[in-house]
């Protein structure tokens, strides 16, 4: 029998997506931010647009 998770992604990626960026935001004070959630980015700040790009600690990247 198939079984799913306590929370599908189809929730968790939401939630997670509006937490990142919520962090996003405080990091931008007095800014207005437009995100598009099409897009998945900003439509005005590419300084917001770049933390929305993971960075790895060295040994701990992703292979290419």
């Amino acid at each position: 029998a198939k079984k799913t998770t306590g929370t599908p992604f189809s929730y968790s990626g939401p939630m997670t997506e509006t937490s990142i960026i919520g962090h996003i935001a405080a990091t931008q004070k007095g800014r207005i931010l437009n995100y598009d959630a099409k897009l998945g980015r900003f439509t005005n700040s590419d300084e917001a647009n770049a933390l929305l790009k993971a960075t790895y600690r060295k040994g701990w990247e992703l292979p290419a």
